[in-house]
């Protein structure tokens, strides 16, 4: 969760640059560089003729733009480094002030201050009204007791949007657009509807083809966007229910570990079952109440589970409404449960509290969870776009990328590359730099062929 904040430096928006020379030097391979601009010279220039061995050099259209990167830190509490972990940040009125700045479109993350190293990431939810926004980054390493600085970056233009993507997040996210027939089984469902990628169920319960190849209780949370329609009926459906078996049988009487979560029979309120698997109960906790879910409203529910303890929470992960740290799992818990918690022991015909489930997502969870900390360090940048084509008959591999002020030969910006690029390819490179430029702009791109592309651009 964020803490603090600092107003973004005004904006100064980078003048936008005219591609003036183009020259390209070719060894054997053949490549088109793409320039993309704001306000260009003609969408389309060639210089060189191909069958001379020369090269074909187009221009199109497209930005140059002022990007601004907030800092934030990601603080680790735990004795061992995490890796590969989902981050929830979240801004709000108290930690954050730039809200006519940011949109859920062009919003973006990276690991690095100059925009090189972007970040998968996910808007679950965006009220700029409301001041209230919640995004899902995935962080390659924290390291232990320690911080990472990831950077968020506010722009006029999202450079990654490809990056805006929960299946590159979470390890599992289902957003139920239909019922993947791979992973879900339908056996036990009697009565449901899959519409407007909301999978409703009233009668029965969803279970898992096969189970996981890891036990949830190695560190991972399952959270799912439901809603219940009204208390008629049974229990609601389960927000969500980990298992040792495909579900969990009425009074866990074949003794599964097993966390169950959801609504209490014809009722709103919130309760929550909990078994280590070792007795033929629930013998850490049995239908405790923890809260109450209205109906007809939407909340993010979960649950989490690792070798010693368990917690289930609604809205908030950072704030469990339970938890349990001294648990000793008897069995591994590899499946996962949606609708009725008994789905295939008995419950095919179970009439459950209509439930609506507009998403699932199985994650890694520690407790607590890292936090992401606003540092108020802004970085104020050039963001330039470039796309590179090889119209050549063999692969090249593109080795590194520079970016120079033409006047003076400073170096503004480098980066190796190693990227292999198939004949008629297309590669996209963002770079982004801090430096002035005040001379316009020298942009090369080698291969480790030897292959250069090369242009100049001046400010207009």
């Amino acid at each position: 969760m964020l803490t603090s904040t600092s107003p973004v430096p005004s904006p100064s928006i980078s003048p936008l640059f005219a591609v003036v020379l183009l020259v390209m030097v070719a060894l054997g391979a053949s490549l088109i560089l793409y320039s993309v601009y704001e306000d260009l010279l003609p969408s389309e220039q060639e210089v060189g003729e191909a069958e001379r061995g020369q090269m074909a050099l187009k221009v199109d259209t497209g930005r140059s733009y002022a990007s601004w990167a907030l800092e934030l830190n990601v603080t680790n509490p735990h004795s061992f480094a995490l890796t590969d972990y989902q981050v929830r940040v979240h801004l709000n009125a108290f930690n954050f002030q730039n809200w006519s700045l940011l949109s859920p479109e062009r919003v973006y993350f990276t690991l690095d201050p100059d925009g090189n190293t972007p970040l998968p990431y996910w808007v679950e939810d965006f009220d700029a009204t409301a001041q209230n926004a919640v995004f899902w980054v995935k962080v390659p390493s924290i390291p232990a007791g320690g911080n990472a600085s990831i950077y968020m970056w506010l722009s006029p233009n999202n450079a990654y949007p490809e990056y805006n993507d929960p299946s590159q997040v979470f390890i599992i996210f289902d957003d139920f657009d239909t019922i993947n027939t791979a992973f879900w089984s339908t056996a036990y469902l009697t009565d449901y509807v899959v519409s407007s990628s909301v999978l409703r169920i009233n009668i029965g319960g969803l279970t898992m083809v096969n189970p996981l190849t890891f036990p949830l209780q190695d560190g991972y949370a399952v959270e799912t966007r439901v809603l219940v329609h009204s208390t008629a009926g049974g229990y609601s459906g389960t927000f969500p229910e980990f298992s040792s078996s495909t579900s969990t049988r009425s009074s866990n009487t074949n003794a599964d570990a097993t966390i169950l979560f959801m609504r209490n029979t014809g009722s709103t309120s919130l309760s929550v079952w909990v078994g280590d698997g070792s007795t033929a109960s629930y013998n850490i906790v049995s239908g405790s109440t923890v809260g109450t879910l209205s109906d007809g409203t939407w909340y993010i529910t979960g649950a989490g589970a690792n070798a010693t303890g368990m917690a289930v929470w609604v809205n908030d992960p950072s704030s469990p409404v339970y938890s349990h740290n001294s648990i000793t799992w008897a069995k591994d818990m590899r499946y996962i449960v949606l609708g009725a918690f008994h789905a295939a022991q008995g419950g095919s015909t179970y009439d459950i509290q209509d439930t609506s489930y507009d998403w699932m997502r199985l994650r890694k969870w520690v407790f607590p969870e890292p936090s992401a900390i606003n540092t108020g360090n802004w970085v104020e940048s050039t963001t330039i776009e470039l796309y590179v084509r090889n119209i050549g008959k063999a692969a090249v591999t593109l080795d590194r990328v520079y970016v120079e002020d033409y006047a003076n030969k400073t170096l503004l910006y480098t980066r190796g590359l190693g990227v292999k690029l198939p004949a008629g390819s297309v590669e996209k490179i963002v770079a982004s730099f801090t430096g002035e430029h005040t001379g316009g702009l020298l942009v090369t791109v080698v291969t480790k062929e030897g292959t250069k592309a090369r242009f100049v651009a001046r400010a207009d």
